[in-house]
């Protein structure tokens, strides 16, 4: 059974040195490409699960593999290839040519009878190629790219949230535009709503993608792994194009959420009245078709009785009778419809009288933060008329009930501030005292 050795790198005055494991990369002066060394059939020291390499480890093939191409003119098939090329250098497959053990290793540590191979060793190739170690095959901890991996996973789950986000809108903007809007509206919101789709789409492959390659990053990276980490929507589009969706999606996304909270509060008063209207509409119509029933019925009883009328109708000389007057009556009966005591009008009506009090109140303050011209004009007009550049707010929104009566507990001068427009339009934006205790969604 291999022996578990835990091996320290080894100081020196020279330069730090270590031991070479299997994996180490080995890189010559005349080839185009680095190779990894190779010990195969040999189990005997272990460093991090790796074979610890000795100086004997040099065989061409089995422990040094092809560097690429070789553009040496010492190597015969390379000076041929370039003589039949008319003298321009052309180069050939590498074949290393070594025929002896590496040289500056460690000779009072034996690895299976032979020097211990350190980082600092060489070899020379016939060719006249230099063959150094580059890396000693050990895990190091690569903070640089922990740290890059640790990036992409933040920006991914930026991406993912900006997608979240644009999600939620997009379902909200959706429902607004069933419950049906105004032309304008339905316009601006049909747009906040195809972005908010693009955002989901764009924003979120990409965020799930960098969110995926990253964690293969830290995880790499702490533990020494140089694999190198997949990212197959990247692979596929290609880095410019996985680049430019990136972008475009968080620029869309970033766009449709900062003009969503000013359009909100427009669209969810439209749109909440669209379904009061349509609601009255419907309760009109059923009772209409009510009434029509009604009416049928009434007349088809007449027609059913006009016989059995005429024999009471010749009492009428006498005065006993009049069917002619049961036949109206009955008639005026069947045709109006009966008053339904659930219905109620769906349109709310502010109170003129308490915005009055309200206003003569606030200019009577001095602490309503109102200015002098404001106030002179509240008590000029008796607090018929609104100063310009002022609104008067409600603490609480109307919007936060739906039902009649208690709009009109929320209508009164103890729940009304004068204020100036812009302060009360930036209570019902985002970062708004007002859109956070009462937030629109939630009243929808």
């Amino acid at each position: 059974m291999a022996e578990e050795e835990n091996v320290e790198k080894i100081p020196s005055n020279e330069k730090p040195k270590s031991h070479v494991v299997e994996g180490a990369t080995l890189k010559c002066s005349c080839g185009d490409e680095e190779c990894n060394l190779k010990i195969p059939n040999r189990k005997s020291i272990l460093i991090q699960g790796k074979q610890q390499a000795n100086i004997m480890d040099f065989k061409p093939m089995v422990n040094i593999p092809s560097f690429g191409k070789c553009r040496s003119l010492t190597n015969p098939t390379v000076a041929a290839a370039t003589a039949a090329n008319d003298g321009r250098l052309k180069k050939m497959p590498c074949i290393p040519n070594v025929t002896m053990p590496w040289i500056f290793g460690k000779e009072d540590m034996l690895v299976d009878g032979a020097p211990a191979l350190l980082d600092c060793s060489k070899h020379v190739c016939i060719w006249g190629g230099k063959i150094s170690i580059e890396k000693d095959g050990q895990r190091e901890v690569d903070w640089d790219r922990a740290g890059e991996g640790l990036t992409k996973v933040l920006s991914g789950g930026l991406s993912c949230f900006i997608a979240a986000s644009a999600l939620k809108l997009a379902i909200a903007v959706g429902g607004v535009i069933a419950g049906g809007v105004s032309l304008p509206i339905l316009l601006v919101a049909g747009c906040v709503a195809a972005a908010g789709v693009a955002t989901v789409a764009l924003c979120g492959t990409t965020g799930l993608s960098n969110v995926a390659e990253g964690a293969q990053d830290i995880f790499r990276g702490l533990s020494g792994n140089e694999k190198e980490s997949r990212n197959p929507v990247k692979e596929k589009i290609g880095p410019e194009a996985y680049h430019n969706a990136e972008l475009i999606g968080t620029m869309v996304g970033a766009c449709a959420l900062a003009t969503a909270p000013y359009l909100a509060p427009f669209m969810i008063a439209d749109g909440t009245n669209k379904v009061a209207s349509k609601a009255v509409m419907d309760q009109t119509a059923s009772t209409q078709t009510k009434a029509t029933g009604d009416t049928a019925a009434g007349k088809l009883k007449i027609a059913r009785g006009w016989g059995k009328s005429t024999t009471s109708a010749l009492k009428l000389k006498s005065g006993k009778i009049d069917a002619v007057g049961q036949t109206k009556a009955a008639g005026n009966t069947g045709t109006r419809p009966a008053p339904n005591p659930n219905f109620k009008p769906k349109k709310f009506y502010r109170s003129m009288s308490e915005r009055r009090k309200a206003l003569l109140r606030d200019a009577d303050d001095p602490n309503s933060g109102l200015s002098q011209e404001a106030r002179d004009f509240i008590k000029k007009t008796n607090g018929k008329k609104v100063p310009e550049r002022y609104e008067v707010s409600h603490k609480k929104p109307l919007y936060t009930e739906k039902i009649i009566e208690k709009k009109k507990k929320l209508d009164v001068v103890d729940n009304m501030e004068t204020i100036p427009k812009k302060a009360h339009r930036d209570t019902h934006i985002t970062c708004g005292e007002t859109y956070h205790l009462y937030p629109p969604s939630k009243y929808k």
